[in-house]
C-alpha cells in the first residue's frame, strides 16, 4: 500500500514558522551582530527550512534548521562568517565586519576545508532566485 505524505504528522519537509522582527532582534543582540535585511525579510515572511533546492538556516535556537552549528564549525577563520544557507555541506552567507553582516553572499566550501570565497551574488534574494529557484537572467 503506498504511503501517504502528511508533513504535519511526520515532520518531514516541515519548515519553521516565520519569525517576527522582534524574534530576529533577540539573537542579533545576544551575538552582537546585525543580519542582512534581505535575510530578515525572508525569515519574517517564509521562515527557515527547505526553499527550492537549498535549506535556509535560522538564528532561532528552537529551530530544526539551526544557524549556530555552522558558525561554530567555522569559528577559527581569519574573518567572521555567518552561514545562512546549507547546500550539500557547503554554507552560503555573509562576512561579518564590526558586527555587521555583508549583503553580498560568500561560500564556505567543504571540499576545500570550508575556505571562504565570494559566491558572486550581490544579496540574499539574488542568491535565492538564481541558486534555490534556478532563475537566471539572460545576458
Amino acid at each position: 500500500m503506498p504511503r501517504e505524505e502528511n508533513t504535519e504528522d511526520s515532520g518531514e519537509g516541515a519548515n519553521d514558522s516565520p519569525l517576527t522582527l522582534g524574534q530576529l532582534a533577540q539573537p542579533e543582540r545576544q551575538k552582537g551582530i546585525r543580519f542582512p535585511d534581505a535575510y530578515k525579510e525572508f525569515l519574517s515572511t517564509y521562515g527557515a527550512g527547505d526553499f527550492g533546492s537549498v535549506t535556509v538556516l535560522s538564528p532561532d535556537p528552537k529551530s530544526e534548521f539551526p544557524i549556530w552549528e555552522t558558525t561554530a564549525r567555522l569559528q577559527n577563520r581569519e574573518c567572521g562568517f555567518l552561514g545562512v544557507v546549507e547546500i550539500d555541506s557547503d554554507y552560503y552567507g555573509s562576512l561579518i565586519e564590526q558586527g555587521v553582516c555583508s549583503n553580498d553572499i560568500w561560500c564556505a566550501d567543504h571540499d576545500f576545508g570550508y575556505e571562504i570565497h565570494d559566491a558572486e551574488h550581490p544579496d540574499f534574494f539574488d542568491f535565492l532566485a538564481k541558486v534555490a529557484l534556478g532563475i537566471w537572467e539572460k545576458e
